[in-house]
């Protein structure tokens, strides 16, 4: 069963399913509002008891994937109880239609921590870092969307190929898959490889050195830049052994360190998730260091020049520790990512990057009750209508993560334009409707003012007849 909390700032007053925002006046020309009330939903909990009817997946530390089918697909890390090796799982927008397609077994990977590609071929290919006695370095393996055809395409050896995948898959130039290990290779720290879909062809294309000032064990997922480069991060080593940010063909030649972590008191430690570039810069977190030690979101020019933190995590009560996961750019433009930790309750906490003014907030605290779901690794992902999708690792109706769905705060902006007021906001997965009040003085004076909410791409637009007094406006929402 689906549910639902509300929370966060609201500019006026917090109502339940709605946003008192404004009063308007045909004397202001235009107003921008502060943002609205956030909300989550969540639409599974993983983990029925053991041995139940109903056995499920565990421990998602994987991003989930929208696939072209339109249903959400994850990997749980353990479970279920026949074999606790992982599962594949798959369900709607609304969490409905969930299943179970795949239970790793001994012949499969084992303990799945990155998320699924789907590659052009419309199959999903991902990685274990460990595996079968045949495989127990990891494998890269292959599936259909309903969990047949599961095939292993490579399996790793420790030395030469690398061992512990423990990053996801891109596919690039020529249709191979590139990948990282966090281990193995000729100097045992981790390499980056590519790789056929059918397996055919494997190819270590550099190796991490255990000596100098190199970068040492990849962790994350390396994403393919606009100028036809991969870039991606080290857990450890550079100068300071903080970790490392790098470059690289995609043939494996041209390999440049372009930033090494840990340079100053004040530098961030230990890259905690993968890459987002924009707007040529690359965009990144740390999961410790910084001013307290809580982790730091930093950005840096796609040649490893200027260098900056932009958040420096506090901690709980009032903010995050330890982001984790993927940073996202929403519909409205701004960045979204997690932390583990930190929060009111300290169990993680979503926050919000705003680009153009280079602001930070803090958009939402998981809660004490285990019911919300707590402790998000994987980071979010982008919906169709504006909503953002996550998973988080502990919490839940049965303890073992959930999914949820998080509808980011709007700010709104409101116009007068001849009689008719124009109020426009980003979608971010919610339908509205526009209800005005002459006082707020009770519950029961709002009323509908019939204005169609349009959708102009990423925007909602609702225009209404100016009135000669002032009136009170919110936006309310439905199920």
């Amino acid at each position: 069963m689906k549910s639902f909390v509300s929370g966060g700032a609201c500019p006026v007053v917090r109502l339940c399913g709605c946003l008192l925002f404004l009063g308007l006046h045909p004397s202001a020309f235009s107003q921008d509002v502060a943002p609205a009330t956030a909300r989550v939903t969540v639409l599974h909990s993983f983990g029925p008891p053991v041995g139940a009817e109903l056995d499920d997946a565990r421990i998602p530390y994987a991003p989930l994937l929208l696939a072209s089918d339109g249903m959400l697909y994850g990997l749980g890390s353990a479970g279920p109880s026949t074999s606790s090796r992982g599962g594949l799982y798959r369900c709607d927008l609304d969490g409905g239609n969930y299943e179970l397609t795949l239970h790793f077994d001994d012949t499969d990977g084992r303990v799945p921590q990155s998320g699924l590609l789907e590659g052009t071929d419309g199959k999903f290919y991902g990685t274990a870092p460990f595996g079968n006695s045949a495989g127990k370095f990891g494998m890269v393996f292959s599936l259909e969307k309903n969990g047949s055809g599961y095939a292993t395409l490579h399996s790793f050896t420790n030395t030469p190929d690398g061992a512990n995948p423990s990053a996801g898959l891109i596919e690039g130039p020529q249709g191979f898959l590139y990948g990282v290990t966090e281990k193995g290779g000729t100097n045992q720290v981790g390499t980056v490889f590519r790789i056929a879909k059918d397996g055919s062809v494997h190819q270590v294309l550099y190796h991490f050195r255990s000596t100098g000032a190199d970068g040492k064990r990849p962790f994350h997922t390396l994403i393919l830049g606009d100028k036809g480069r991969l870039y991606g991060t080290t857990f450890s080593g550079g100068a300071m052994e903080g970790g490392t940010v790098f470059s690289v063909l995609p043939d494996g030649s041209d390999y440049h360190q372009l930033h090494s972590f840990g340079s100053t008191s004040l530098d961030g430690l230990s890259p905690s998730g993968p890459l987002l570039e924009l707007g040529g810069f690359l965009y990144g977190t740390t999961s410790v260091g910084g001013q307290r030690g809580h982790g730091t979101v930093y950005r840096l020019r796609t040649d490893g020049s200027a260098y900056e933190t932009l958040r420096r995590f506090q901690g709980p009560p009032l903010d995050g520790h330890s982001p984790y996961g993927r940073l996202v750019q929403s519909f409205d433009g701004q960045l979204y990512g997690t932390t583990l930790q930190g929060g009111a309750a300290d169990v993680g906490t979503v926050y919000q990057w705003r680009v153009e003014d280079a602001s930070y907030a803090l958009a939402w605290s998981f809660a004490g009750s285990i019911v919300q779901g707590q402790l998000p690794q994987s980071g979010l992902i982008q919906g169709p209508s504006g909503e953002l999708y996550g998973t988080t690792t502990g919490g839940g109706g049965f303890g073992s993560g959930t999914v949820y769905q998080f509808n980011p705060p709007v700010s709104i902006s409101a116009q007068l334009r001849g009689a008719e007021w124009i109020l426009e906001w980003p979608a971010n997965g919610l339908n509205y409707q526009v209800m005005a009040a002459d006082s707020l003085e009770g519950p029961d004076n709002w009323v509908d003012v019939g204005a169609t909410v349009e959708l102009n791409g990423h925007v909602h637009r609702a225009r209404f007849p100016a009135t000669l007094t002032s009136r009170f406006f919110r936006l309310q929402f439905s199920e």
